[in-house]
């Protein structure tokens, strides 16, 4: 009988975890859309764009795993192309996306073991090193044709993105009530932070 109540339990809170994993992920998705919509609407300059848009990629990739950070970097993708005024999927910059998530929850996960403040850092300049400088840099130049003396530009951008994310994002997770929000998610997720 006591067996039965903790397995009931168990799947109880099985059940929650993966609800507040899902509404976090949609979360996560349409903060992303929007931060993508205000940076295309207000600082695109043709192959040049400032966005932070992937902060909420990277934030799903660390809390919850690569599988989680490829969902949300694939869906904000897809849902920030369709609802823009010329709808264009561009498969490359989707891996882009996809490949920021990956990394984002791969990095902490399996490869840095230890420093949380390094975790952060290194998972965000990986994934925009090889997310955002080689593979959507490869879209825009294979779909759009953008020359690539104007595609190097992206290099320094994301540099410095890059530190500004790595700043947020370390801030995001320490903070206390972000914690304590995400709760036994981030125990369990065995977590980067």
């Amino acid at each position: 009988m006591k067996n039965s109540k903790q397995k009931t339990k168990s799947n109880l809170r099985n059940r929650s975890n993966y609800v507040r994993t899902i509404a976090m992920t949609g979360l996560l998705i349409a903060l992303s859309v929007t931060i993508g919509w205000l940076c295309k609407t207000y600082l695109t300059f043709g192959p040049i764009r400032v966005t932070f848009e992937n902060i909420p990629v990277i934030i799903s990739g660390i809390i919850y795993g690569p599988v989680v950070g490829i969902v949300v970097g694939v869906l904000s993708d897809i849902v920030s192309c369709l609802t823009s005024p010329n709808p264009a999927l561009n498969p490359i910059i989707m891996l882009g996306a996809a490949t920021i998530g990956a990394l984002s929850g791969i990095i902490p996960r399996y490869i840095i073991k230890s420093g949380e403040i390094l975790k952060v850092w290194i998972s965000v300049f990986a994934s925009h090193i090889i997310g955002s400088m080689i593979i959507k840099s490869i879209g825009l130049h294979v779909f759009f044709k953008y020359g690539f003396e104007l595609l190097v530009w992206r290099i320094p951008l994301y540099v410095g993105i890059a530190i500004c994310e790595s700043i947020i994002i370390y801030a995001i997770l320490k903070n206390k009530n972000i914690k304590k929000m995400l709760g036994k998610q981030i125990q369990d997720k065995g977590n980067a932070i």
